[in-house]
């Protein structure tokens, strides 16, 4: 989909394209990973007949066939292909989108951070998420005693491994903070970005023509490289002041124990079906009891309402309370700045990563390119109004007045006011 397609579509059709994506996507993976949601549907609720059922894909084509013809050709084929694209358009476009329109940098980092997690320790998720949802399938789709307690005894593991990798993330320094560490240094150390093999060392004022446009560029890509990696590494001090890491640990802690009362919920309701005995209550016991039970026990630490009578409901729920406890470690680790120290520390080793890789181009720039500073390098780019000398302005006025190393320091306010002025967006 391009960018004039987008133009020309309302705002409303965007809207009702979201929802119908949103719709299809929920259906599809609830149906793939939870529960058959059309069968119970047709069968239980309608009292269809189960032979209909082999007929779903034919009044599926039908349906889109219908749509096809509101819609049109063309539109049903973006429609189509915005609804098979749209993770990729939630994560590369409306959430950068939302970000930007917030004007938040904290909000972008802990994105950033969110997203690094997701895709990162595969290993972990492709263990732990299939047997989370395989075990909760034997549970609530099984009458076998063996398939049952193997799904209590794979969600059991499946939690605890939560735990125990929630626990080490609690003091470990950030992906995110670990990847600027690398990323940056190999970025300010690529010298073919900032330097052709041609004309090495030669000054702009020797230079005319296309030699004059090629060198140009380059210095342009080291300039941008060095303004953009200090304004990166302030915006990463004021991520450090906002304290946006303590909201996220509570954020994610509250979390923790939301899906723990849940899992262990339904373990509890695996050892009821299991033994009917295990429990007693004045009752007949359903899903929301267990989960209220669960979640007193994650909470306060024990309940009224339901005894546990056999051994094996006894021994779950001494495990409950105590990964409950370390709950309240992982809550303590940030309350009393362990956690929030750890990450200080993470965020004042990765400024110094970036400011050092920032100097590191400045006396590239100064040695490659035979100028003093690199204010005197901007300052030439915009006597020859070069194509992004009004971007790489706005960068170095937006900077602190703090020195970036001993052989330089970031530029001061108002001095890009004067080198952007001269900028007319165009290269030579």
């Amino acid at each position: 989909m391009n960018r004039n397609d987008l133009k020309i579509i309302p705002n409303l059709r965007i809207a009702a394209y979201d929802v119908a994506a949103v719709l299809i996507w929920l259906y599809t993976l609830s149906k793939l990973f939870v529960y058959d949601w059309d069968r119970s549907v047709l069968i239980g609720t309608f009292g269809f007949s189960e032979q209909l059922l082999y007929f779903r894909l034919p009044v599926v084509m039908f349906a889109m066939l219908l749509v096809s013809i509101l819609l049109g050709r063309k539109a049903f084929l973006l429609f189509l292909l915005y609804i098979i694209c749209f993770p990729i358009i939630i994560l590369a476009w409306k959430v950068p989108f939302a970000l930007v329109r917030v004007g938040s940098w904290a909000v972008g980092f802990a994105f950033a951070n969110y997203i690094l997690s997701t895709f990162s320790d595969l290993r972990y998720k492709l263990i732990v998420y299939p047997l989370y949802v395989a075990s909760v399938t034997c549970i609530f789709s099984f009458s076998s005693i063996s398939l049952i307690f193997s799904g209590v005894i794979g969600l059991t593991l499946a939690i605890i491994a939560s735990y125990a990798r929630a626990f080490a993330a609690a003091f470990r320094a950030p992906r995110m903070l670990l990847l600027y560490q690398k990323l940056f240094p190999f970025l300010s150390n690529r010298r073919e970005f900032f330097c052709g093999s041609e004309n090495q060392g030669v000054p702009l004022s020797l230079l005319t023509g296309t030699a004059l446009t090629e060198r140009v560029n380059h210095l342009q890509n080291a300039l941008l490289a060095n303004r953009a990696t200090l304004y990166f590494s302030e915006r990463l001090n004021d991520f450090n002041k906002s304290n946006f890491s303590v909201v996220s640990a509570i954020i994610s802690s509250v979390s923790l124990i939301t899906l723990s009362a849940a899992g262990f919920s339904i373990i509890y309701l695996g050892v009821h079906k299991m033994d009917p005995a295990a429990f007693s209550a004045t009752s007949a016991l359903s899903y929301f009891d267990y989960f209220n039970v669960s979640f007193d026990n994650m909470v306060f630490g024990s309940n009224n309402q339901i005894e546990m009578l056999s051994e094996l409901s006894r021994g779950i729920s001494i495990l409950q309370r105590f990964l409950s406890l370390m709950i309240v470690a992982l809550f303590l680790s940030v309350m009393i700045g362990v956690r929030q120290k750890k990450f200080e520390q993470e965020i004042e080793k990765t400024v110094d990563v970036l400011r050092k890789s920032a100097g590191n181009l400045e006396e590239f720039v100064k040695t490659e390119f035979k100028f003093h500073s690199v204010e005197e390098a901007i300052i030439e780019l915009a006597r020859i109004e070069a194509a992004f000398i009004k971007f790489i302005s706005k960068l170095s006025t937006s900077l602190s007045h703090k020195p970036i190393s001993p052989h330089g320091r970031i530029v001061v306010e108002g001095e890009g006011d004067n080198w952007g002025a001269h900028g007319a967006g165009k290269g030579r």
